[in-house]
């Protein structure tokens, strides 16, 4: 159970990496001063900047919870623990930060937006196509997200119920 485990966080954390990496790099390019003056490059890349920390912050999930289950004698517990804080504080953040990003890709200043990349010759509609496609691959990861909070919360109070039931029937 453990390997399965392991395994599974860590072909999470290689499509977080891999994520994480293509919007590095997306971000390097339009990383220049007359991009950022550019006020729908600007939305743009202050929206993938902040994804890309969430992204980050989803890696130390990741890596959290395979120390877990490497390391902790009771792995369960420690990870439905660690599950609930991040569902509290990081998904939450990310839901918010999706619903923010779909107030502004769909309007016509993104929409007509025009700055090219000099060197590379990309054009910011490279940008606008990823934060659209990271939205909706978010939202699909958020009604995901939503389901496991919700069975970790049960599981994590049917266990606590078991344990103490255990614990009554040994002093009985």
């Amino acid at each position: 159970m453990r390997q399965k485990q392991f395994r599974w966080y860590g072909a999470w954390g290689i499509i977080n990496v891999l994520i994480s990496t293509y919007i590095f790099c997306l971000l390097f390019l339009f990383w220049n001063i007359e991009a950022w003056e550019t006020p729908c490059v600007r939305t743009i890349n202050v929206w993938l900047v902040v994804y890309l920390a969430l992204q980050g912050f989803q890696l130390v999930r990741t890596i959290a919870v395979m120390w877990t289950w490497k390391k902790a004698r009771d792995p369960s517990e420690t990870q439905i623990k660690i599950e609930l804080f991040y569902g509290v504080w990081i998904f939450l953040l990310e839901a918010c930060w999706l619903v923010y990003g779909n107030t502004f890709i769909y309007s016509d200043e993104i929409k007509d937006c025009h700055n090219h990349n000099s060197i590379f010759g990309w054009d910011v509609g490279s940008e606008r196509v990823t934060t659209l496609v990271l939205i909706i691959y978010g939202y699909f990861l958020l009604a995901g997200i939503l389901f496991f909070i919700l069975f970790y919360i049960g599981l994590y109070f049917g266990y606590k119920s078991y344990t103490q039931f255990d614990q009554e029937a040994l002093l009985n």
